[in-house]
């Protein structure tokens, strides 16, 4: 991955120096050695004459360094953990000793079973729960 962006860093062009809104404007002109003002003029008449996208812009922007050096999406794909091989780094999480599992719950005490009729005292019905109606 950073044989691309090495790539594109080769090629000499920077974004410029004074950047209004990406420095891309900026980086043509100085490439071209005309005043950036112009480069830029141009850019807007073509997004709206010619249907030049505000992506093609941003891909742009995206993909050329600054004057340092730096290119957004390298510095993006490296802030989210993406390598030099061009795959994801493995999640790093936090080793904390395994907890113990809580215990089980106790099973439910057993219904209680209703008396018989040698159980009552005497004079006393033996009435059905309500779940044996």
């Amino acid at each position: 991955m950073d044989s691309i962006f090495n790539a594109i860093r080769s090629t000499g062009f920077r974004r410029g120096p004074k950047p209004v809104l990406g420095g891309v404007c900026a980086g043509i002109a100085r490439t071209l050695g005309i005043e950036a003002n112009l480069v830029r003029l141009i850019v807007v008449a073509l997004m709206i004459f010619a249907g030049l996208p505000l992506a093609v812009y941003l891909v742009v922007w995206i993909l050329t360094p600054a004057q340092d050096g730096s290119i957004p999406a390298q510095t993006f794909l490296a802030s989210v953990g993406v390598g030099t091989t061009g795959t994801a780094a493995a999640p790093q999480y936090p080793t904390t000793p395994a907890q113990p599992t809580p215990a089980q719950p106790a099973a439910p005490a057993p219904m209680p079973t209703p008396p018989s009729s040698l159980d009552l005292p005497e004079g006393v019905q033996n009435v059905p729960y309500a779940q044996d109606r």
